[in-house]
Formats: structure tokens, C-alpha cells, sequence
């Protein structure tokens, strides 16, 4: 290829990739952003928390989490229910739970090889008592060669202990203007008698009103 060959392909080459990436970016419907915009986005329209907050918090407790001693020296993967917010702002319309759900799921993304989530053992046995069929075999028998129906009663549960249980407690301080939040997530040992350790984490945000 001679030498103004191969300037005519350093100039074409580029060109094309860019045409192909903008090409790209007109799949998606005229307004889709303004429709769709980013979880991370904050909305002037909006007051108060927005989604980026829950963004925000449940990453960086997550990372926080992942990083523990507790959990990165533990002789093993250490189990962990999931339980719910307690509320002591004075405003009373937010589901705070929803920070916690995203944590959970960060931390079975992120941290799945140390840390294992239990399911809540109302739902466990909730659940259980609706699905599972309360004259079957007490244990799985895919080939029919089990020695025939358990009576009275579903097959014998095979539930993991949790070993901590997350909770969290968000505060808010109200003033004119502004809004200050405090959230703190515990993971607490529940393993212990006479009550076990407790590893509080915080989360600090201020809105405008």
C-alpha cells in the first residue's frame, strides 16, 4: 500500500468506527433518556431521597462489608437474614427496606464466596407450608425407589442458621432548608448467648427540602 493509501485509510478507519457507535446510540427512542434517565441521576423536580441515594449507600456498604475481618477471616462462608429498617424519621412516607434489598443483592453479586443469604424463617416456613406437599417423602426420591410417604406431615426441613442478621436504622435531622439523614446498618451475631457483637455501619446524606 503505498503512503497515501495508508493515509486515506487512517482518516477512513476512525470515521467509520465513530459512525458506527453513533449509529449506535440512535436505537433507543427520541426522549428515551429524559423518559429513562439514570438511577444515579438526580431529578430537580424531586425533593427529599432520590434513587441515588439507595445507589449510593447500599454500594458503598457493600464495599464496606466485603472488607470486614470478621467476614474475609472467617473459617468459612459466613450466613446472613436480612432484616428490615426501622424508621425514626418524622416523615413516614419511605420505604427504607429498599436500601437494605440492594444491599442483599450487591453483596450476592460481589460476595457470594463469603457470604450466603438466609431466607427470613417466617417466609422459609411460609412458603414451605404452601409448596410442599405435607404427605411427601422426606427427602427427594426422582426415581420412585423411596420406601413410600412420610405421614403427618411435609418432609423434614433442611434450613441453614444464620450466623448474623442484618438490620438498619435511619435518623433524619429536619431543618428550614435541609433535610440531614443518618443510616446505620448492623450486622449483629446472633449465634451467642447472652447477646453477641455488633458491627455498625453509617451512611450520612443532606437534601434541600
Amino acid at each position: 500500500m503505498t503512503a497515501f493509501g495508508k493515509s486515506i485509510a487512517t482518516l477512513v478507519f476512525p470515521a467509520l468506527v465513530l459512525g458506527s457507535l453513533t449509529g449506535c446510540s440512535h436505537d433507543k427512542p427520541e426522549g428515551y433518556r429524559y423518559q429513562r434517565p439514570s438511577v444515579t441521576d438526580l431529578d430537580p423536580e424531586d425533593r427529599g431521597l432520590q434513587s441515588s441515594e439507595v445507589v449510593e449507600a447500599s454500594d458503598l456498604m457493600a464495599q464496606k462489608l466485603l472488607a470486614l475481618p470478621e467476614v474475609n477471616h472467617a473459617p468459612r462462608r459466613l450466613t446472613v437474614v436480612f432484616k428490615s429498617m426501622e424508621d425514626k424519621t418524622r416523615s413516614r412516607f419511605f420505604n427504607y427496606d429498599i436500601f437494605l434489598e440492594r444491599l442483599k443483592v450487591k453483596l450476592s453479586e460481589q460476595g457470594r464466596d463469603r457470604i450466603a443469604v438466609v431466607t427470613n424463617r417466617d417466609a422459609f416456613w411460609g412458603v414451605r407450608a404452601q409448596e410442599l406437599d405435607p404427605t411427601g417423602r422426606s427427602e427427594r426420591d426422582d426415581f420412585g425407589q423411596g420406601g413410600g410417604a412420610r405421614p403427618g406431615g411435609a418432609p423434614a426441613a433442611n434450613r441453614v442458621q444464620p450466623d448474623y442478621v442484618m438490620t438498619g436504622t435511619v435518623s433524619e435531622l429536619r431543618n428550614r432548608g435541609t433535610n440531614y439523614y443518618y443510616f446505620t446498618f448492623k450486622l449483629q451475631d446472633i449465634r451467642s448467648d447472652g447477646g453477641g457483637t455488633e458491627i455498625p455501619l453509617g451512611y450520612e446524606v443532606k437534601v434541600r427540602r
